[in-house]
């Protein structure tokens, strides 16, 4: 796959002949043949804030075949200020580019580790990618900041993003309202291979060696640091402080435990979920925005109800549901449960969440996934070695699976980060109230280690008022006890 990657000023690429024929011409796949047609673009959704636009359209070439395609069209307002807000938006569609122009790659070529399955087919295919940003490079830059962390354009303006993209429309179709059985398991599947694909790669994994001339190397930064976000989500703490500010610090809110003026538990759980150990031992790349708006599912799956089939492979049988993702805007590192904490909270609801086991069978099902396709993929990777004839070095080099068992504490870190960042912004999704239920319940449960019914040394219930009095060391305790580093 080639990506024809460009910084230039912003230009209108659809209807112009000469520049598709430019696109054309520079992708392995379609070299040879010539462009005839290009159709009128056609509206399909208004990015988030007002910052684009997203069009169809088709080229048709001289042997009469036609490729859809997707354009995609940045344009911040020229009158942005610098909050937080505004710089997280204009670095997600860094992110993004950066995506297409060195992720998509290691999925569409194989680069680096070899994909297995049809996960290649499942995300959308980088025609071109314009823009006119460029990274200042700032070795100053601290990534406990904000606003270092987003704030690196040394372009007056705002940066301008084009993106044409293959339309996956024409072989999978949008959900409406709450996925059914057969769609969440499907998309649990899609996780399973994407995680399995880059857990514990070398793209992913810090570089400590701190050797070559690369500055960022010096720092000790993965590659996915630098052209992605180094904790991936939209809802990363450190880039959702005006979220964290609006948690209401009322005795009689039950999540005033997240706000700064209290227990410091929202850092607390950050810390642990980012601490260095963590990265080298279960960090994979994390889509970050997993909900049914970016996935997409095979037409065989359109007659299902609420009540369908599930895959054959799926634990109450039935027919299998293929799936495609697009919007890799907060594409970054972190624990794989990110994606499934937002996935099962965001569209799915709380009867087809009991269909399918519950918190449980949902995990069980994607860690045995996880399993198989990352086992899939090691075993394609020592073929191809051997089809180089290279020598199998350091055994070290091979990742440790984790457990069932971390990967559910996982889970859990990963919920109370979620329902932090609802608590500020607004609680919302099919299965909000489950998240909230289960949040609390787990913070119930650090607690009830450190406080028991003085008179029948029982456990029972902490109050709301109680909770929101804990102090940081508490806390601090309570969660490297529940989820230690030397287990995951």
């Amino acid at each position: 796959c080639h990506v024809w990657v460009m910084s230039a000023d912003y230009v209108e690429i659809a209807n112009d002949m000469d520049s598709i024929e430019d696109i054309i011409s520079n992708h392995s796949s379609l070299q040879g043949k010539t462009v005839t047609k290009i159709s009128r673009e056609s509206l399909l959704a208004q990015l988030w804030a007002g910052y684009g636009t997203i069009h169809s359209f088709s080229v048709t070439f001289d042997d009469k075949t036609t490729l859809p395609l997707v354009i995609k069209r940045v344009d911040p307002p020229a009158d942005g200020d610098n909050s937080i807000s505004h710089l997280r938006k204009l670095k997600s569609y860094v992110v993004e580019a950066n995506f297409y122009t060195h992720i998509a790659p290691i999925l569409l070529r194989g680069l680096g580790q070899s994909s297995v399955g049809d996960i290649v087919s499942t995300v959308p295919l980088p025609y071109s990618i314009i823009h006119n940003y460029q990274d200042d490079d700032n070795d100053d830059d601290d990534d406990d900041n904000a606003n270092e962390q987003m704030n690196y354009y040394s372009s007056p303006q705002p940066p301008s993003f084009q993106f044409i993209l293959s339309d996956l429309s024409t072989h999978y179709s949008s959900s409406y309202g709450s996925l059914n059985p057969t769609q969440t398991f499907g998309a649990l599947s899609w996780l399973a291979k994407f995680h399995s694909t880059f857990y514990q790669h070398p793209l992913v994994v810090t570089n400590n060696d701190g050797g070559g001339d690369d500055k960022k190397k010096k720092k000790n930064k993965s590659e996915f640091e630098v052209v992605l976000w180094p904790n991936g989500g939209y809802w990363h703490l450190k880039t959702r402080l005006d979220e964290l500010q609006s948690i209401s610090c009322s005795s009689r809110n039950r999540w005033s435990c997240f706000h700064p003026q209290k227990g410091q538990l929202a850092s607390i759980i950050d810390d642990r979920m980012n601490h260095n150990i963590t990265k080298t031992q279960s960090y994979t790349l994390v889509h970050g925005d997993y909900k049914k708006d970016n996935i997409l599912f095979s037409h065989d799956d359109d007659e299902d109800d609420d009540n369908g089939g599930v895959s054959s492979k799926n634990p109450t049988g039935g027919r299998r549901c293929k799936c495609a993702v697009v919007d890799f805007q907060y594409c970054g590192g972190g624990y794989g449960a990110k994606d499934i904490v937002m996935l099962i909270v965001s569209s799915v609801s709380r009867n087809t969440l009991n269909s399918m086991g519950g918190e449980d069978g949902v995990l069980s099902y994607y860690y045995q996934e996880f399993v198989k396709y990352y086992h899939l993929n090691q075993n394609q990777n020592q073929q191809e070695k051997k089809a180089k004839n290279e020598n199998e070095k350091d055994a070290e080099s091979s990742s440790t699976l984790p457990s069932l068992e971390s990967v559910k504490k996982q889970y859990e870190l990963c919920l109370l980060d979620y329902v932090r960042f609802m608590a500020g912004w607004g609680f919302w999704g099919s299965n909000v109230d489950y998240a909230e239920r289960r949040a609390w319940s787990i913070l119930q449960q650090l607690l009830s280690k450190t406080k028991t019914d003085d008179r029948n040394d029982n456990k029972k219930a902490i109050s709301v008022e109680e909770v929101s009095k804990v102090n940081s060391s508490v806390w601090k305790e309570a969660i490297y006890n529940r989820y230690p580093l030397d287990e995951f």
